[in-house]
């Protein structure tokens, strides 16, 4: 009943969310030669095989169809669930640089937390999408036409 006076997530914003969410099922291989074989692939096709359509519906799950999402944002239909897993498909060919960073980013994090290093003070520096303009507008173009754009859309 209230979802109808939610927003529908922006297309900027589902693509950033793709990024992320590939990001997520690569790194929750246990095998880290997951991430070496993902970076040789050219195909959204072969990134399917390799990771295998349970993991990524399980995060599709867990990142587009959660409490928290359907808090914020209307619920996605069938077909753009499906959209959303060729994003994520299609973030993994495109954006490979981007996602390295932010792996290596959250692995050097739990390092810190888990050896808490007296008085260490680190300041992360995330990757951006703005450093990667053309390879989200890749992931991105997917979802207009389909979802609102945002004024300040990159």
């Amino acid at each position: 009943m209230f979802g109808f006076f939610k927003p529908k997530i922006s297309a900027t914003k589902i693509a950033e969310e793709c990024v992320q969410a590939f990001a997520l099922v690569i790194r929750s291989f246990e095998d880290k030669s997951y991430i070496d074989r993902w970076l040789n692939l050219s195909s959204a096709t072969e990134v399917k095989e390799l990771v295998g359509d349970s993991r990524t519906t399980e995060i599709i799950h867990k990142q587009f169809n959660s409490d928290e999402f359907l808090s914020r944002y209307k619920k996605l239909t069938e077909f753009e669930l499906e959209l959303v897993r060729m994003g994520i498909y299609r973030a993994a060919i495109s954006m490979p640089e981007f996602i390295c960073r932010r792996i290596e980013i959250w692995d050097n994090q739990r390092w810190v937390r888990d050896n808490k290093p007296p008085g260490t003070r680190v300041s992360w520096k995330f990757p951006e999408f703005l450093e990667y303009k053309q390879e989200f507008f890749s992931v991105k173009m997917l979802f207009m036409g389909h979802f609102p754009a945002e004024p300040e859309s990159l």
